[in-house]
C-alpha cells in the first residue's frame, strides 16, 4: 500500500531564514574540521575570501518587500476582523435589550389581561375568602383555649400519679429487706452436700449400668455378628451360584449381540443409497392439510334443507331461490378460503423450504458404484425405469402418509410404457421447450383407447396424463445411475414445493389423487453447450378409461374396464429403508455388542469376586462366648452400686425436711415482695399514661397554634392578592401606554439589528477577498525566499564555535475515523436497517522532530504516514412500503414446472436491488483547526524544511567530530 506522507512545520519565517543560515554554518564549518575531511590551510581560506562578489537574482530588498506586503495584508485583515467583532458586540448588546423589552412586554401584557378579565365579582369573591379565613381563625382560637385548659388538667393528674409511684416504691423496698432476712436463715449447704453424695452414688451406678449396657450391646453384637456371618456364608454361596449362572447368560447374550451386529452391518452394506423422503416440514404439512381439506369441501344439500326447512306459505320457487343463494354463498366462501389457504401454504413453503436444502441432502447420499454406471437418457432399460418409478412412487406415498392419505400410488408397466412413448415423441419432434407436448401425449392415449384432449394432429399443451419437469443441463445425452436417482428425487420434491414459483400446487394435487404412475426421461441438445433434460411422469386414472356404449351411443367412463386393465396389474410397492436409519441400527448393534462384551467381562470379574468372598468368610471365627463372660461380670457390679445409692437417698430425705420449713417462710416473704412489685408496676403504668396524656395535650395545643398561624398567613396572602389585583386594575391605562412605547422601541431595535447583521455579512465577504489576496502574496514571498536561500547557501561563513543543538524524535500511532454511509434499499421494509459493510478505523504513524538549543525549543516538524486506510461503514435503509406475501426466490438453475391444467403459469423474478439518494453521515472524528499565534511574521514551511534538514545533517557530522 502506498504510504501517504504529510509534513507540518512550526515557528516563523525568521527561524526559517535562521535555520538555513545556521545549518549552512554548521554544515560547512563543522564538517571542515572533522577527522574525515582534510583541513584547509590559511592560504586557501584567504583565497576564498578574496573571490569577487556573486550577482544574485533575488535581492534582500525584494524578499523584505514581499514580506512587508504579506504583513500589511495581514494587518488589513486584522483591522476588518476587529470591525466584525465590534459589530458582533453591538448586535449582542442590542439583542439583550430586545430580550429585556420582550420580558417587560410579556409582564405588562399579563397584567393588562388580568385587569381586563377581573370583574367586581372576582374581587368580591376574594373578600369573601378573607372573611371566611377570619371566621376560621376565630373558631380555631376558641379551640386553642380549650386545648390550654385540657393541658393544665392533664398536668395535675400527672403530678398526682407520680406521688403514688413514690409510695409503691417504698413498699417494694421494705419487702426486699424481709426476703433477704429469710434467705439468710436458710442453710442450703446441708442439702447440697447430701445431694452431692447421692449424685456421686448415682453416677457410680450409672457408670456400672453403662458398662453393663455396653457389655450387653457387645454381647448382642457378637450374637448378631455370628448370625450375620452365617447369613453371609449362605448368601455368598447363593451369590456364587447366581454369578455362575449370570456368566453363562452373558455368554449367550454376547452370541446374540454378535449375530445382530453382523446382520446390521450386512444390511447397511446392501442399503438403498438415496433419500427415502422429501423435505416436508411440520408447518408445511399442516398448511397443505388445510388446503386440500378446503378443496374437498362440498355443499351438503340435505343438511341445509334439514337446518332450513320450507317456511309456511313459502312457494317452491322462493324456497329454491333461497337454497340456490345458500349454495352460491357456500362456494363463494369456499373459493375465498381456498385462495387464502393457498397463499398461506405458499408463504409457509417459502419460509421453511429452499432448493438448496435438496442440494445439501443429495450431497450426503452417494454411491460410488452407481456413479460408475452410465445410461443413455433416451434409452434407459425398462427394468431401470421400473426401479426409478418405484422410487418416485415411494416418495409420493411418504408425503401421502404424512397428509393422512392411506391409499398408496402404485407403479404400472403400461404407465411406464406410456411415459416412454411420450418421451420418444418429444425427441422425434425435437421439442426443446419445457412444456407438455399434447399431440404426443394424445397419440399415446389414443393407442390405448383412452380419453384425449384434442383431435389427431392438433398441437396443444392441454392434456390429462403427464406431470413434467425439465431443466437446462450440460450438453450430454448420458446420465449416471446416481444422478438418475437424484433427478427423480428432485422432481418429486419440486412437484410438492412449486407454489412459491408457480403460485399453485396442481402437480402435487394430481399426484395425491392418482392411482398409478410410470416414469421416463428424455434429452435433447439445446445449443452448443447445453441440453434439456425432462422427467415425464404419467398417471392413468379411471376417469380417462372409456368404452363405447351402444345404449348411450358414445364413449363413457368405465370403472370396470379400468379395474380389469390397470387395477389388477399394479406392481407391489417397493420398501426402502433409509441408510441413515440402518446406520443408526448398526450403531446401536455395535454399542450393544460392546456392552455385551463388557457385561461378560464384568460377569467374569464378579464370579471371581464371589468365589473369593466365600473363601474369606469361611476363615472368620465366632464372638459370642467371650462377650457372654464380660456381661455376667458387669451385672454383679451394678447390684453393688444400687445398694450404695439407696443409703444416700435416705440421708437426703432427712436434710430436705428441715429445708422445707425454712423455705416456706421464705416463700411467704417472696409472695409479699411480688405483690409489692406488681403494685409498683401498675402504679408506674398509670403514671406513664398520665405523662403520655399530658404530652398529647401539649401537642394538641401546639397544633392549634400552628393552624392559627397558617390561617393568619393565608389571610395576609389574600389581602395582598386583593391589593395587587386592584392596583393592576387602577394602572391598566398606564400599562397599556407603556406597552405601546415598548413596541416602538422593539421596532427600532429590530431595524438596527438587521442593519448590523447586513454590515457583518459585508465585512466577512471583505475578509474572504483579503484572505485570497494574502494567499497569493505568501506564494510570491515563498518563491522569492526559496531562490534567495538557494543562492546564499554555499556562502555560509566558517565558524569554529558551533552551537549545541539537541534533537528529539517521538513516534506515535493514531486512529483514523471512518464514515457511515446510508443507502436507500427498496427491497427492505421502511425503517429497517441492515449493515452491508462494517466500518473499520484506519491508523497512521505520526513522527514529531523537535530541535532544542539548551532548554529552548527552536523548531518542530511533524511527519504523518498512513498505515491502514479507514473502511467506511455502509448501512442499507429500507424504503419498501408494500411487503409481498411471497418471499423472493433465488434460483441458480433454469427450471420450469408444468401442471395438469389448461392455464399459463405465472413467472416470478427477483427485482435487482438498487440504491439511490445515498445519505452520507460523517462518523469521522474531527479536530478543530488550531492556528499559531499571530507574531506579525509569515510562516515559511519551505525554509524551515530546508534549514531543518541541513541542521540535522550538520549536527550528525558534528557528533562524529566529537567522537
Amino acid at each position: 500500500m502506498l504510504n501517504k506522507q504529510i509534513y507540518g512545520f512550526k515557528k516563523s519565517k525568521a527561524f526559517g531564514l535562521c535555520s538555513v543560515v545556521v545549518a549552512s554554518y554548521l554544515l560547512f564549518s563543522g564538517v571542515a574540521s572533522a577527522d574525515e575531511v582534510p583541513s584547509a590551510t590559511a592560504t586557501e581560506i584567504n583565497t576564498e575570501s578574496t573571490q569577487p562578489a556573486t550577482a544574485f537574482k533575488v535581492s534582500d530588498d525584494q524578499v523584505l518587500d514581499a514580506e512587508k506586503a504579506v504583513d500589511s495584508k495581514k494587518t488589513e485583515i486584522a483591522n476588518v476582523q476587529n470591525d466584525v467583532n465590534n459589530v458582533k458586540e453591538t448586535v449582542a448588546v442590542k439583542t439583550e435589550s430586545v430580550e429585556n423589552l420582550n420580558a417587560e412586554k410579556a409582564q405588562l401584557t399579563k397584567d393588562i389581561e388580568e385587569a381586563k378579565n377581573t370583574t367586581p365579582a372576582d374581587v368580591a369573591k376574594i373578600e369573601e375568602n378573607i372573611n371566611a379565613q377570619n371566621q376560621a381563625k376565630a373558631d380555631k382560637t376558641k379551640e386553642l383555649e380549650l386545648a390550654k385548659t385540657d393541658e393544665i388538667n392533664k398536668q395535675d393528674v400527672k403530678e398526682e400519679k407520680a406521688k403514688e409511684v413514690e409510695k409503691a416504691q417504698a413498699n417494694v423496698t421494705k419487702a426486699n429487706q424481709t426476703v433477704e432476712a429469710k434467705r439468710q436463715a436458710l442453710d442450703p449447704q446441708a442439702e447440697v452436700d447430701a445431694k452431692n453424695q447421692l449424685t456421686q452414688a448415682s453416677k457410680e451406678l450409672e457408670n456400672k449400668e453403662a458398662k453393663k449396657v455396653s457389655a450387653e450391646v457387645e454381647l448382642n453384637k457378637a450374637k448378631e455378628f455370628d448370625k450375620d456371618l452365617a447369613d453371609k456364608k449362605e448368601a455368598a454361596n447363593t451369590d456364587l451360584a447366581g454369578k455362575t449362572k449370570a456368566r453363562e447368560d452373558k455368554i449367550v447374550a454376547l452370541s446374540k449381540a454378535t449375530k445382530v451386529q453382523s446382520e446390521a452391518k450386512e444390511a447397511i452394506e446392501n442399503a438403498f443409497s438415496y433419500p427415502t423422503k422429501i423435505i416436508t416440514p411440520p408447518e408445511w404439512i399442516q398448511a397443505f392439510k388445510e388446503y386440500i381439506t378446503l378443496k374437498g369441501a362440498k355443499f351438503d344439500s340435505s343438511a341445509w334443507q334439514k337446518a332450513n326447512p320450507q317456511k309456511p306459505g313459502e312457494s317452491e320457487k322462493v324456497y329454491s331461490e333461497r337454497k340456490s343463494a345458500a349454495f352460491h354463498a357456500f362456494y363463494d366462501k369456499k373459493y375465498a378460503d381456498i385462495e387464502a389457504a393457498l397463499q398461506n401454504l405458499i408463504k409457509v413453503d417459502a419460509k421453511t423450504f429452499s432448493s438448496y436444502d435438496n442440494k445439501e441432502i443429495i450431497e450426503t447420499y452417494t454411491n460410488s458404484k452407481d456413479n460408475s454406471i452410465v445410461y443413455d437418457v433416451n434409452n434407459i432399460p425398462t427394468d431401470v425405469l421400473i426401479e426409478v418409478s418405484q422410487y418416485f412412487a415411494h416418495l409420493v406415498n411418504e408425503v401421502r402418509a404424512e397428509l393422512g392419505i392411506t391409499e398408496k400410488i402404485q407403479v404400472h408397466k403400461d404407465a411406464i410404457e406410456f411415459a416412454r412413448e411420450v418421451a420418444k415423441s418429444v425427441i422425434d419432434n425435437n421439442i426443446t421447450e419445457v412444456k407438455h407436448f399434447g399431440r404426443g401425449i394424445n397419440d399415446a392415449a389414443r393407442r390405448r383407447g383412452l380419453a384425449t384432449s384434442a383431435k389427431p394432429g392438433v398441437d396443444t399443451t392441454y392434456q390429462y396424463y403427464e406431470n413434467a419437469w425439465g431443466e437446462e443441463v450440460d450438453k450430454s445425452p448420458q446420465i449416471t445411475r446416481q444422478d438418475l436417482f437424484h433427478q427423480i428425487y428432485r422432481a418429486a420434491s419440486i412437484f410438492f414445493h412449486e407454489g412459491p414459483k408457480t403460485n399453485h400446487y396442481e402437480h402435487a394435487l394430481s399426484l395425491l389423487k392418482s392411482k398409478n404412475v410410470g416414469v421416463a426421461l428424455s434429452y435433447l441438445d439445446n445449443g452448443e453447450y447445453s441440453g434439456v433434460l425432462k422427467d415425464h411422469v404419467i398417471s392413468i386414472n379411471p376417469e380417462f378409461v372409456r368404452e363405447y356404449s351402444d345404449e348411450l351411443e358414445g364413449w363413457v367412463v368405465s370403472e370396470k374396464l379400468y379395474e380389469a386393465r390397470y387395477g389388477r396389474s399394479l406392481l407391489p410397492n417397493a420398501v426402502y429403508e433409509d441408510k441413515n436409519v440402518l446406520q443408526a441400527k448398526l450403531d446401536k448393534a455395535n454399542a450393544d455388542l460392546a456392552s455385551a462384551q463388557n457385561a461378560l467381562t464384568a460377569a467374569n470379574n464378579e464370579l471371581a469376586n464371589a468365589q473369593s468372598k466365600v473363601t474369606e468368610l469361611n476363615a472368620v471365627k465366632t464372638k459370642t462366648p467371650e462377650a457372654q463372660a464380660k456381661y455376667d461380670e458387669a451385672e454383679k457390679a451394678v447390684k453393688s452400686a444400687t445398694e450404695e445409692k439407696e443409703k444416700a437417698e435416705k440421708h437426703l430425705q432427712f436434710v430436705t425436711s428441715d429445708k422445707l420449713i425454712k423455705e416456706k417462710a421464705l416463700n411467704e416473704a417472696l409472695k409479699v415482695q411480688k405483690e409489692a412489685n406488681d403494685t409498683l408496676a401498675k402504679t408506674q403504668l398509670v403514671s406513664n399514661q398520665a405523662v403520655s396524656d399530658y404530652n398529647n395535650a401539649i401537642n394538641t395545643r401546639v397544633a392549634k397554634e400552628a393552624e392559627i398561624t397558617t390561617i393568619t398567613k393565608k389571610i395576609d396572602e389574600l389581602v395582598n392578592y386583593k391589593a395587587e389585583i386592584e392596583n393592576k386594575i387602577a394602572k391598566r391605562e398606564e400599562n397599556e401606554a407603556k406597552l405601546v412605547e415598548i413596541d416602538k422601541k422593539l421596532l427600532k431595535l429590530t431595524s438596527e439589528l438587521n442593519s448590523l447583521k447586513a454590515e457583518e455579512v459585508t465585512l466577512k465577504a471583505t475578509i474572504s477577498t483579503l484572505e485570497k489576496q494574502l494567499v497569493e502574496l505568501e506564494k510570491e514571498y515563498e518563491s522569492l525566499l526559496g531562490v534567495y536561500t538557494k543562492e546564499r547557501m554555499p556562502q555560509a561563513p566558517i565558524v569554529e564555535d558551533l552551537p549545541s543543538i539537541d534533537i528529539q524524535e517521538l513516534t506515535r500511532t493514531e486512529e483514523i475515523g471512518y464514515k457511515t454511509i446510508e443507502e436507500e434499499d427498496t427491497t427492505l421494509p421502511v425503517g429497517e436497517k441492515v449493515v452491508k459493510q462494517a466500518g473499520k478505523k484506519g491508523s497512521k504513524s505520526v513522527k514529531t522532530i523537535k530541535l532544542y538549543q539548551g532548554n529552548v525549543l527552536i523548531d518542530e516538524v511533524t511527519h504523518e504516514t498512513v498505515i491502514a486506510d479507514a473502511v467506511n461503514e455502509v448501512i442499507l435503509v429500507g424504503t419498501k412500503k408494500v411487503i409481498s406475501n411471497i418471499d423472493n426466490v433465488n434460483s441458480t438453475q433454469y427450471t420450469t414446472l408444468l401442471g395438469q391444467y389448461n392455464s399459463r403459469s405465472n413467472v416470478y423474478t427477483d427485482a435487482p436491488r438498487n440504491s439511490q439518494n445515498s445519505k452520507l453521515q460523517d462518523n469521522e472524528s474531527r479536530t478543530e483547526n488550531k492556528k499559531l499565534p499571530n507574531t506579525g511574521q509569515t510562516d515559511t514551511g519551505i525554509a524551515s524544511m530546508i534549514g531543518l534538514a541541513m541542521m540535522i545533517a550538520a549536527t550528525k557530522l558534528r557528533r562524529r567530530k566529537v567522537k
